[in-house]
């Protein structure tokens, strides 16, 4: 029993690991976003379209890796993805123009867009069920630990305007990974071949039954939600630090520095995730309550830039950014883990995660083009009137719900 349990958390342990330092090579260029306009010297709307392309090419590859994934070796997808992810972050950090950097951040997104539908499948398919929640808590934390990570190292290299040396640590760290998982994943990975053999027996004996209606609909739901999730987490997550230094005339190392704080309270989320859906068993309606509260905290964020008060205007950025940490828990991991045995949790997290990213798409260059017109007083608008929309929306499905059960 003691052996099961070291292997249990020595799997998610790894898993932790991976997706963790993959941040450090893919959310580097939104962590250094505000020296790298001035260095090249473009606007917001130009620099955005950047970390855009890159959640584009995300998005697209989570879902087709989604729905392939159960096909592919993990070991030798895992270890290639991170490879190319550290390459071509060696190649940025010496690029000579703004423009080579947009077509090889695409092609970073789709080479760590493997990672997240091949891990959950890799933890789905191998814990028992009552290890689960061990896992979503754990593998919960990997956005707000790297992003954490990464922007902490971002703000001690703004000191000395070494902003593409970040690059470099980025590119030598994640290769490290990528070793590491090389030397140890083939013997936690013989678990998967034979649980998955084990449930294609069942799957056959039972003839594929199809997810039902109910399920599906819970499914579509959350998608929509997951573009909405990351609107919100990554509007303010990636430009928060030009929101400090324009609005509050902070420096770049020290607008970056505060940015911390974000990660490190959504650390919380993944727990809170766990907690919550304990007393809130519905995923949509658990979902559209963190929206509403979020929705509350930024109205109160709104009236907040009016009056300059930068100390509960930053904490209304960290709480929303625990909510949405939540949520975002709620839908890439708890979800896809919990259907487990229902539907391919490869293929919900991938997909999932990919709507998601369609949200992150959205927020990079729509955000800012919109501050670029319109000032930041309009994006905190239109971000609370997402958040209040969704509370609306699930509050519409969980009547929906309840009428359809009654009749």
């Amino acid at each position: 029993m003691e052996r099961k349990r070291n292997g249990t958390a020595s799997l998610i342990l790894l898993c932790w690991l991976v997706y963790t330092c993959s941040y450090l090579g893919k959310l580097n260029y939104a962590a250094n976003i505000t020296p790298i306009m001035e260095y090249y010297g473009v606007n917001h709307a130009r620099a955005g379209l950047v970390s855009s392309y890159f959640s584009a090419t995300y998005a697209i590859g989570q879902v087709v890796n989604g729905i392939l994934c159960r096909r592919y070796p993990l070991k030798q997808v895992v270890f290639g993805a991170l490879i190319v992810s550290a390459g071509i972050n060696l190649a940025v950090a010496f690029a000579p123009e703004f423009g080579m950097i947009r077509y090889l951040w695409m092609v970073n997104g789709f080479a760590t867009s493997l990672l997240w539908p091949c891990l959950v499948r890799l933890l789905s398919e191998t814990l028992d069920k009552k290890d689960l929640g061990k896992a979503v808590v754990a593998m919960g934390t990997t956005t707000a630990a790297g992003t954490f990570a990464i922007y902490g190292i971002s703000a001690g290299f703004a000191l000395f305007d070494g902003f593409k040396w970040v690059f470099v640590l980025a590119s030598a760290v994640v290769s490290s990974v990528a070793v590491y998982w090389l030397l140890v994943a083939e013997k936690k990975i013989g678990g998967v071949v034979r649980t998955e053999e084990k449930e294609a027996a069942v799957l056959e004996k039972q003839g594929r039954v199809s997810p039902g209606k109910a399920l599906l609909v819970c499914a579509g739901m959350l998608a929509l939600f997951g573009v909405f999730t990351n609107l919100v987490k990554d509007g303010l997550s990636g430009w928060v630090p030009s929101i400090l230094k324009e609005e509050y005339g902070l420096g770049d190392s020290l607008s970056i520095l505060l940015t911390l704080a974000l990660p490190m309270v959504s650390l919380f989320g993944s727990a809170l995730s766990v907690r919550l859906q304990k007393r809130i068993p519905d995923f949509v309606l658990l979902c559209g309550i963190l929206f509403g509260g979020a929705g509350a905290l930024l109205f109160g964020v709104t009236a907040g830039l009016k009056a300059g008060a930068l100390v509960p205007i930053f904490a209304g950025f960290a709480v929303v950014c625990m909510f949405m940490a939540t949520c975002n828990s709620v839908i890439t991991s708890m979800f896809p883990m919990f259907m487990k045995g229902k539907m391919n949790s490869g293929m919900l997290a991938g997909v999932l995660n990919g709507f998601c990213y369609v949200g992150s798409t959205l927020s990079y260059y729509g955000l800012g083009a919109l501050a670029d017109h319109f000032g930041w007083r309009s994006v905190f608008t239109v971000l609370t009137a997402v958040c209040l929309g969704c509370l609306l929306l699930a509050t519409g499905y969980w009547g929906g719900k309840r009428l359809s059960k009654r009749a």
